[in-house]
């Protein structure tokens, strides 16, 4: 299965054939609804068929382009997972869109969801007067942060109006894309995200039982992709912290079906005798991925500077090493030695 890129949100459950982002440079083609804008990047978000999100950067076009629109695009692959436009013709408008999204937080005052979708955060209204359909979460109460969704929705006034969602699924970790505010008062990461939309994320410094995390130095302005894990109070803490921009491509991908971690990089640190913890440095702007090991996985044979590819599950707050080989591009792959990853499941990948 592709992995969505975390610079991409969360190409977020996408199902589809072409649903992912492709290679970066590859040339793509698609039609879809302009369901939301985001002027800091000069994007617009698009939804095509079954819910598929991309987000699409489009400099010359982005500040005509209006929600509703249906339009047809030929665009590249870029390497945070989003797309750069080579041609946008509008082709109509349209009245409704489904949208496959995870859900961030719902801010009731205002009457919408955050959601994460395609590589952007969207804002969704609900409207309450005419209902809207909601399937049960496990809390009773609708949508709950980290509630993969399928949405149904109207479009007018510049923001989709939900007539329903849907909830088909959980991840324990999402993306959250936005500009970086500073700090709270206690410590958390505070994030601009949409319009009038502020996100609170913990370090893992804060929160019992999560492994350490380092965050680059951001300044206020800055912007910024976080993957995070959420609870079941729906409180997020960070598990990985980069800059923003479409040509960053930083080595780490969620996987949105699991919620696992996929990290590209060199080893930077292999702690314990027998290694009890691997931090792997994906890029130079993002910050270094530590995982556990788990007991009876043996590294013998990985070594500091090592070129690996990673992959970790979150057991509780903290990322866990479920595989790791070497990238170095030959056929004779050195893997980690242990009950660390399912051969079959991966052979159906």
């Amino acid at each position: 299965m592709r992995r969505a890129s975390i610079g991409a949100l969360l190409a977020v459950l996408v199902g589809a054939i072409g649903a992912f982002p492709g290679t970066a440079g590859a040339a793509n083609k698609w039609t879809g609804v302009v369901i939301g804008k985001d002027p800091v990047r000069n994007a617009v978000v698009t939804a095509s068929g079954g819910g598929v999100v991309r987000t699409l950067r489009t400099p010359t076009k982005a500040r005509s382009l209006r929600v509703g629109h249906r339009i047809s695009v030929q665009a590249l692959a870029l390497p945070d997972g989003t797309f750069r436009a080579q041609g946008v013709r509008v082709a109509g408008r349209a009245t409704k869109a489904r949208i496959r999204a995870v859900v961030i937080r719902r801010q009731r005052a205002l009457g919408r969801y955050l959601v994460s979708a395609g590589g952007s955060v969207l804002a969704i209204r609900t409207a309450p007067r005419r209902g809207v359909r909601t399937t049960a979460s496990a809390s009773g109460d609708g949508p709950q942060p980290g509630d993969k969704v399928v949405i149904d929705a109207t479009l007018s006034g510049g923001t989709p109006s939900a007539t329903s969602l849907q909830t088909v699924g959980h991840v324990s970790v999402l993306e959250l894309e936005g500009i970086f505010l500073g700090l709270s008062g206690d410590g958390k990461i505070r994030i601009a995200v949409a319009h009038r939309g502020e996100v609170l994320v913990a370090p893992a410094a804060l929160v019992a039982g999560a492994a350490a995390t380092a965050m680059p130095a951001f300044k206020p302005g800055d912007e910024i992709q976080l993957a995070v894990s959420v609870d079941a109070t729906g409180a997020f803490t960070l598990v990985h912290a980069q800059s923003d921009g479409e040509d960053e491509d930083e080595g780490l991908d969620i996987d949105d079906d699991n919620g696992e971690l996929e990290v590209e990089g060199t080893i930077k640190e292999l702690t314990g005798m027998p290694v009890t913890s691997i931090t792997v440095q994906p890029g130079r702007n993002s910050a270094p991925v530590m995982c556990a090991v788990p007991p009876g996985v043996s590294l013998a044979g990985f070594q500091v500077g090592d070129r690996v590819e990673m992959e970790c599950e979150l057991v509780g707050t903290a990322p866990t090493l479920t595989k790791l080989k070497r990238d170095d591009h030959d056929d004779d792959e050195e893997e980690a030695d242990g009950e660390v990853e399912d051969e079959d499941e991966d052979d159906d990948d």
